[in-house]
């Protein structure tokens, strides 16, 4: 599932993103190319009450290399 980091703030979710929220064995992978913007959609999504995310390191092109 992809879903756009700017909806983050205007809490626009797809019900996708609520299924995977908190649930045990099931972990939402944050990405960007950059890893700077990651970071703050990250945030954004901890103080919304998300704690099962990972932030892939490095951005999607160190994800590639």
């Amino acid at each position: 599932m992809n879903f756009p980091g700017t909806h983050i703030k205007r809490d626009k979710y797809i019900p996708q993103m609520l299924n995977y929220k908190n649930k045990e064995n099931k972990i939402i992978v944050v990405y960007h190319f950059d890893e700077k913007p990651g970071i703050d959609y990250v945030n954004q999504l901890f103080e919304k009450g998300y704690d099962n995310l990972f932030l892939l390191n490095g951005g999607i092109e160190g994800f590639g290399q």
